[in-house]
């Protein structure tokens, strides 16, 4: 099933929309509004973004959207929920795949460097001042996730004997989860000159690197070249 542009209507258009999306029988407009919504929030956050921007934007009604959400807030919340369900099965993929312990946490690394770029210091700071409680819920999410396929890869990467005898892996799991909840805040972000992104990167590279033996090390690097 290839990409290819097309039309797409949708019920309570007052036009027709096109874009780039897999081609399937019918186009349901909820959906539509989630992709359309999600990738503006995501690139500007959401609270400069206005209902008539998103009726506009997709050529339908305020009817349309309010038929499939409740306000605008409930489709912020639909949305981000969509985010992480997504980042929830892309974490589980990483972690059940028949992969080594090195390649799986390449594959990691270059998953959370592509969703913090996508999740970036605009989207957090609105959540933390415009939607505290979707702003813990992310919270809460990223620090269980992280927990779990961590502490997960980490024990693959032990019986592997990727990780240097000496690690203690639970003091790193504390001071990992530490750093990510302390440098990727908004209020830490909007002091520095880093990107969420750079932080990320930083962090991940300090960390593991040094965890590793210099055998596993090296070959990570050589993943990270050719990623």
């Amino acid at each position: 099933m290839g990409l290819r542009q097309r039309k797409v209507a949708i019920p309570g258009c007052t036009g027709q929309i096109s874009e780039f999306r897999r081609m399937s029988p019918e186009v349901d407009a909820k959906e539509l509004i989630i992709s359309f919504v999600r990738e503006k929030f995501l690139s500007g956050g959401f609270a400069r973004l206005s209902v008539d921007e998103i009726s506009s934007g997709l050529a339908i009604s305020k009817k349309t959207l309010y038929k499939h959400f409740g306000s605008k807030e409930d489709l912020i919340y639909q949305v981000a929920d969509r985010v992480m369900g997504e980042a929830r099965e892309q974490l589980s993929g990483i972690l059940s795949s028949d992969h080594d312990f090195i390649t799986k946490l390449n594959e990691l690394m270059t998953f959370l460097g592509f969703q913090i770029a996508h999740f970036g210091s605009v989207v957090l700071l609105d959540f933390r001042k415009h939607a505290p409680d979707l702003f813990r819920r992310v919270q809460q999410f990223r620090r269980e996730r992280i927990h779990e396929v961590l502490g997960k890869l980490l024990l693959q990467g032990m019986r592997e004997g990727h990780i240097r005898p000496d690690v203690n892996v639970r003091v790193f799991m504390l001071a990992f989860l530490s750093a990510v909840e302390n440098i990727l805040q908004p209020a830490t972000l909007a002091q520095e000159s880093f990107s969420v992104h750079e932080g990320l990167r930083s962090i991940l590279a300090i960390f593991f690197h040094g965890i590793l033996t210099e055998e596993a090390s090296t070959r990570l690097e050589q993943l990270q070249l050719h990623s």
